[in-house]
């Protein structure tokens, strides 16, 4: 049934629009609905996912600094190359070679120091290609053979599931899907007027303020 493996629960989800006591099951499979499509929007928002995954590999231009991993919340990361691209594993890279953004699911490699650059410079290597110098060099493959790999292997746990979700992150998830199923009536509608006579307009297909101020927090920052 839709929205089994979110983030978020069916019961949490009816508890929020009902009375505990009342829990109806009736619109079970429309919740369901409700549930996969919100979280889905929150997802391209920040651009992460956030159904929680084991061990889940991705292949990554092995030149580039900043590494933008699918999920949030990564950890557990490990990174091999292999000039032969077979990654069967491939050769390991120690930790100590980047640093992990856990939350954002950003890798940040480390440069060589410059003394290690000034050691091949005769080996005229690409410019942003120095990645892996010093551990190719360790292994005994030489650094000519570094700009041959081209890519890097990345494994790595991430997202999160209904009890690891941040407090405030799961609030405006189950806000946005409890406004968006009362509305689900109203298409239209386009403005909230408040008992001081103001009017608050904005689309039955946009996130509600407060969902937006939340996700603020979280949105992926893109170096």
């Amino acid at each position: 049934m839709a929205g089994e493996n979110s983030v978020v629960t069916l019961d949490a989800v009816k508890n929020t629009i009902w009375d505990p006591t009342e829990m109806q099951s009736g619109f079970d499979t429309n919740l369901g609905y409700y549930i996969d499509g919100v979280v889905g929007e929150v997802e391209t928002e920040l651009e992460m996912r956030l159904v929680s995954v084991t061990q889940e590999v991705v292949y990554r231009d092995s030149g580039e600094k900043w590494l933008y991993m699918p999920h949030a919340n990564i950890s557990n990361v490990q990174i091999w190359i292999d000039p032969k691209r077979l990654f069967d594993p491939g050769y390991l890279i120690p930790s100590r070679k980047y640093t992990v953004d856990g939350p954002r699911g950003i890798i940040k490699r480390h440069r060589p120091s410059d003394r290690l650059l000034r050691g091949y410079v005769a080996l005229d290597l690409p410019a942003g290609d120095d990645w892996w110098i010093e551990d190719l060099v360790t292994m005994g493959l030489g650094a000519f053979y570094f700009d041959w790999h081209g890519i890097i292997k990345v494994q790595y746990d991430g997202g999160y599931t209904p009890d690891t979700l941040p407090k405030d992150l799961r609030r405006a998830i189950l806000q946005q899907i409890a406004y968006e199923f009362r509305r689900r009536k109203d298409p239209g509608l386009t403005s909230v007027t408040f008992p001081d006579g103001s009017i608050n307009k904005f689309s039955i297909n946009e996130f509600l303020p407060s969902v937006e101020k939340i996700l603020d927090r979280y949105r992926r920052v893109r170096v």
